[in-house]
């Protein structure tokens, strides 16, 4: 019997559902259901948990027929530190991929508009209230999607609305102030433009995690 059965076996013989657990190792419950299932391996402080909880002992809960008890959990323990990397890896991937898209609108403004009627209007409706929302849309799905950060990932919509802000007075707001030589602090802090990246950041958000729930209860009812 491999480890994902054993704690699964266990947690049933508790009467306890994989939520209460989870809650209680402070995981996810799509984490527990891929450790039952075997598509992933807790950390040994989880194994350490679990057997607390669980009122087994670690012998019971990991020692395999063929496999010592210290080979198996040193085996767990390289199975978890992968997945936490490729975790880590994914995350670092969205917050890169966000801040590039961000920088490099900076630089093509200066790079390509000046004070211009047609230019500023031009850049606002197309980057500042389109293309940077949709931006902000798909990064926020990707978060949601994949359950980044738990509970934290809520409090990255205002950052987002806050991040246009500060884009529209890196550009617009400074290249404003600078031609009429006075300052106009709509562009600075510009309530639209924060609306419109908190809701796209919302929208995708929800979006993306409504997906993540609806795998968690697929995966629940194999």
């Amino acid at each position: 019997m491999d480890i994902g059965s054993k704690i699964k076996n266990a947690r049933t013989e508790c009467r306890m559902t994989q939520e209460q657990v989870a809650e209680a190792l402070g995981v996810t419950r799509q984490t527990m259901s891929n450790w039952e299932n075997g598509k992933s391996f807790p950390d040994i402080a989880s194994v350490v948990k679990m057997s607390d909880l669980y009122h087994v002992s670690l012998d019971d809960l990991l020692k395999e027929d063929q496999m010592a008890m210290s080979d198996y959990v040193g085996y767990l323990k390289e199975s978890s530190d992968v997945v936490k990397s490729k975790e880590k890896s994914a995350k670092l991937t969205v917050i890169v991929a966000y801040l590039l898209i961000w920088i490099g609108t900076v630089i093509l403004y200066w790079g390509a508009f000046s004070w211009d009627p047609t230019d500023v209007l031009g850049f606002e409706a197309a980057f500042e209230y389109m293309i940077l929302p949709i931006v902000v849309l798909v990064i926020a799905y990707q978060i949601g999607r994949n359950n980044f950060w738990g509970k934290g990932k809520w409090f990255l919509i205002p950052l987002f609305g806050v991040s246009l802000m500060v884009l529209q007075g890196l550009t617009v707001g400074i290249d404003i102030c600078v031609a009429r030589k006075e300052f106009d602090g709509i562009y600075f802090f510009n309530p639209v433009l924060f609306a419109f990246g908190a809701i796209a950041a919302l929208l995708g958000m929800m979006c993306g995690f409504l997906r993540y729930l609806f795998k968690e209860k697929s995966s629940e009812t194999k």
